[in-house]
């Protein structure tokens, strides 16, 4: 009999209704159908805790049966991670674990919560999670599953005062939380933030490790983002890590949307596994999903490193195939402008980058060979994985990056495209830096640097060739393809400056080969401080005597 009165309840919780479409991210419901659901729930709801079984002595909970869904938001084609409704503290991949490492779940016990009974629970009532440890302090329970670029999350919580609700890895230092203050106001975190925001146009300050902390509650809705000590709550939570600036932050509170942030650069590449729940409250019914078929991600960067009349040298970052992996890389070229061809564009079939295996660093450079003289070409990549099937997975296109052959003779050295000044600077020097190439022959090159106060444009020839500091010219060479840094001293205070260099071959005014002009490398020197004051004269012995209450004593 009690089988059948909670059968009959369930028809009332589902109404008889449609599904609602879940072709998108819902943020609104239809008026009638909303509350049609809400009249048909609490019908159901009421006859559920009329349903008594005769060998039990508590309400009826059926199995993994949400009573009010807590997923509304939940895109279409997001596969279930977890359902956990609270009947337990550990398993399905829960466990309870120190938040302060990223890539490993540190097991401790025991835990700071019990599984307490609320027959109010909106959920999969009456079981439900209660912390009873310190606000905030570890262990927290926490769920383990693959990396991911995508997520979508959400529990019934119910609190009594300031509580952290969600802690999430991004990437290998960064941390988001999710928290409501005394006041109930939500304030969403991102700790280690110059990673994933730009400092400069959020709430930041810096925590005693020096780390930036910054809180973006500014987007939070005060009218409906609030919640209610001793009520319950859905949370839902969609993230998304970007691929440049694409990254998303969106937050609903009882079906309501209260944070949106989108276009930001959570340019870290994916979601660490580990999903915390915060230390606080009451949790019920906790669900994560993510998409079914998860895309690569985008290779965010392609920058120049240097070009001949008919080849140029790129480096990329690498990108996640969407499964925690490395990915695999097609690259293509077209006279410039790409934009809008990727179709027709040509495949890199000469140079190294014709074949792009994934290595496990963070990124590799590759050259393209074949190309016209004088010629300015755009490059673009996209990456891929096979799945088991064999079926192609591609992730969005990359950005695309624009880079000129020289007019040099065959057999020139190449010419510098990533000379760069490094941010640390001083008021009479300047510290650059490049990739070396070879001279044409396949020996290090030997180079030459000059500067000019900014812009120097077109007017190499009377620029002033450096003669103090280690990027004296001329400049041998060490190994083509390596790294170096040399700084110019001699330079005036407060002044902007342009660099730019030339390799070349052979000596200068004799038998010299060079190549192409360097890209301009930009800087100014910084304003030394003003002197110290001189010190103070000291003090007259007749001012020394102190009184026995330990003040001066004039005479």
């Amino acid at each position: 009999m009690a089988r059948k009165c909670v059968a009959d309840a369930t028809i009332l919780f589902r109404g008889n209704e449609p599904p609602l479409a879940d072709s998108q991210m819902r943020t609104t419901k239809s008026s009638q159908s909303y509350f049609r659901r809400l009249t048909l729930a609490a019908m159901g709801v009421a006859m559920l805790g009329a349903c008594k079984d005769p060998n039990a002595s508590g309400p009826v909970k059926p199995a993994n049966r949400q009573l009010v869904s807590v997923a509304p938001n939940e895109p279409a084609d997001f596969v279930t991670l977890t359902d956990w409704p609270m009947d337990s503290l550990t398993g399905g991949g829960w466990a309870w674990c120190s938040y302060y490492s990223a890539t490993h779940c540190q097991v401790t016990t025991p835990p700071p919560a019990i599984v307490a009974r609320d027959s109010s629970a909106p959920g999969s009532a009456p079981n439900v999670m209660q912390w009873i440890g310190a606000p905030g302090s570890p262990p927290l329970l926490t769920f383990s599953g693959a990396h991911r670029r995508e997520e979508y999350s959400a529990f019934w919580w119910k609190g009594s005062g300031a509580s952290s609700l969600v802690r999430r890895y991004i990437g290998e230092y960064g941390t988001m939380t999710l928290s409501v203050t005394q006041s109930g106001t939500l304030v969403l975190g991102l700790y280690h933030a110059p990673q994933l925001l730009d400092p400069t146009s959020h709430t930041c300050y810096k925590d005693w490790e020096n780390w930036w902390y910054c809180t973006i509650s500014q987007n939070v809705n005060p009218t409906i983002g609030a919640v209610t000590p001793g009520v319950w709550h859905r949370v839902e939570m969609y993230l998304k890590a970007a691929d440049l600036r694409d990254g998303i932050i969106r937050i609903w509170v009882d079906d309501a949307l209260v944070v949106d942030y989108s276009a930001i650069p959570l340019s870290v590449g994916y979601v660490t596994s580990q999903y915390s729940l915060g230390a606080g409250g009451l949790f019920d019914d906790v669900r994560i999903s993510m998409p079914k078929v998860p895309r690569p991600a985008m290779v965010t960067s392609i920058r120049p490193m240097s070009a001949t009349s008919t080849s140029v040298t790129l480096n990329f970052a690498h990108a996640e195939d969407g499964t925690g992996h490395d990915a695999s890389y097609v690259m293509r070229f077209a006279p410039t402008p790409i934009a809008g061809r990727w179709g027709s564009a040509t495949p890199v079939t000469e140079g190294t980058c014709a074949e792009l295996r994934s290595t496990g660093a963070a990124s590799s450079s590759c050259s393209v060979e074949g190309l016209s003289p004088g010629t300015s070409y755009d490059f673009q990549m996209v990456a891929y994985r096979n799945d088991s099937s064999g079926a192609v997975i591609y992730g969005p296109l990359s950005p695309v990056v624009t880079v000129s052959t020289t007019t040099a003779p065959a057999g020139a050295p190449p010419a510098i495209l990533n000379l760069g000044v490094y941010w640390y600077r001083a008021p009479r020097s300047l510290t650059l830096y490049f990739t070396e190439v070879d001279d044409g022959t396949r020996q290090p090159a030997t180079y030459e640097m000059r500067y000019a106060r900014s812009p120097i444009g077109s007017d190499w020839g009377s620029a002033t060739s450096v003669t103090q500091g280690t990027c004296k010219s001329p400049m041998p060479g060490k190994s083509a393809g390596a790294f170096r840094s040399c700084t110019v001293e001699g330079l005036e205070p407060g002044v902007t400056y342009d660099f730019q260099m030339v390799a070349f071959r052979g000596t200068p005014d004799v038998d010299a080969v060079f190549g192409g002009l360097s890209n301009v490398a930009t800087a100014t020197t910084t304003i030394p401080l003003p002197p110290r004051p001189p010190e103070p004269p000291p003090i007259p012995n007749s001012l020394r005597w102190r009184s026995r209450w330990g003040g001066p004593v004039l005479h």
